[in-house]
């Protein structure tokens, strides 16, 4: 089993293959290689970082390696420079994919040891602090942004499984082995990354195969073509068929920036129950088939499944896309939010094209 200190050493290495040096040196910044426990971890750290990050090189593609070159240039630089610790392939095979046994990217966790809260959260201010004062009240608020702007970066640095963008066709193939199973759990596990649709979309959902997590999709048109209507219809089926599969809700969100919550609900409420929406509102069933007691009992079961269903609107215009992607991402982070519906894309407008919806979008 690997220790903490081996895991972050194999995520610089990790780094540095992916040619991704910001997060390479940002990770560097964080490791104190003076409290590392094991010797031979800090020379091996400190001999990386020479190497890769403060070492001059004559052309910037000479520092694009595979891992492979990584680890032998270090081995090589090793054994020069510390003969008497006998540093071979085999004592350093952690460093490795081969190796890999377990999740390597849990990022606190492989740095807890080298620093207490106190030491962690000094650096995370050194790393977020603004390069101006705030002694202008006028400019306060480029001040905070700019800490803001740190610090989110700062948070997107933080190694997660789904950071690694270079990957060989081997290393492809090891990320999902279930596309080379032809058994049960294998299809279960392919399933899973997919939100599928019942009989009702049928045709969707053959050429879709559902939607996959991750995607994201737009859906255009002209003002009136029932694009909102269609898209609430999705979501209602989405989390049915969801239920009927794992015995669970999704959590689904949508910002609704252009129906109010009274339109919303009664456009909802006509699709599910199947009552035209002038009945709704009127409550006039002298000219139509439906009964008082038809339009109760549908309203309940309506009104049950609302109940259970994890379907949530944002309704405050006045925010602007930074507050949506703020927000978001704090849903994400505490996993409660799994599909998201902006409506309407005008929320993104560019100051440079506010007379231009088209524009503004692109």
């Amino acid at each position: 089993m690997l220790t903490n200190e081996q895991r972050a050493l194999q995520q610089v290495i990790s780094y540095i293959e992916q040619g991704q040096w910001e997060k390479a040196n940002l990770y560097c910044q964080i490791i104190n290689p003076q409290t590392l426990l094991d010797p031979n971890n800090t020379k091996i750290f400190t001999a990386l970082k020479y190497l890769f990050l403060e070492k001059q090189t004559s052309h910037p593609w000479d520092k694009i390696k595979s891992q492979t070159e990584i680890i032998q240039e270090l081995i090589t630089y090793l054994q020069t420079h510390f003969p008497q610790d006998n540093f071979t392939k085999e004592s350093l095979s952690f460093l490795s994919d081969n190796f890999n046994e377990e999740n390597n990217l849990d990022f606190l966790d492989n740095l807890k040891h080298t620093y207490n809260q106190e030491k962690l959260f000094q650096q995370l201010l050194k790393i977020i602090s603004p390069s101006f004062e705030n002694k202008d009240p006028y400019h306060k608020h480029f001040y905070y942004q700019e800490i803001f702007d740190k610090l989110r970066k700062f948070m997107a640095f933080i190694p997660h499984k789904n950071d690694k963008t270079l990957f060989n066709l081997n290393q492809m193939a090891s990320c999902h082995p279930e596309f080379f199973e032809s058994n049960q759990q294998a299809k279960q596990k392919i399933q899973e990354e997919y939100y599928r649709l019942s009989e009702t979309f049928k045709g969707l959902n053959q050429a879709t195969k559902g939607f996959k997590k991750g995607q994201i999709i737009t859906i255009g048109g002209y003002t009136g073509l029932g694009k909102t209507t269609f898209v609430y219809n999705l979501l209602i089926d989405i989390s049915k068929t969801k239920h009927q599969e794992t015995n669970k809700h999704p959590n689904m969100l949508v910002f609704s920036y252009e129906m109010t919550l009274e339109e919303n609900l009664s456009r909802l409420l006509a699709h599910q129950t199947q009552i035209p929406l002038d009945i709704i509102l009127d409550k006039n069933f002298e000219d139509s088939n439906i009964t008082q007691h038809t339009y109760t009992e549908r309203m309940k079961t309506a009104k049950q499944l609302f109940a259970n269903i994890n379907l949530s609107f944002s309704y405050d215009k006045g925010k602007n896309i930074d507050y949506v992607i703020d927000l978001v991402y704090r849903l994400y982070l505490e996993q409660k939010i799994e599909i998201i519906v902006i409506d309407h894309l005008q929320i993104t407008k560019s100051t440079n094209h506010l007379e231009n919806d088209r524009l503004a979008i692109d």
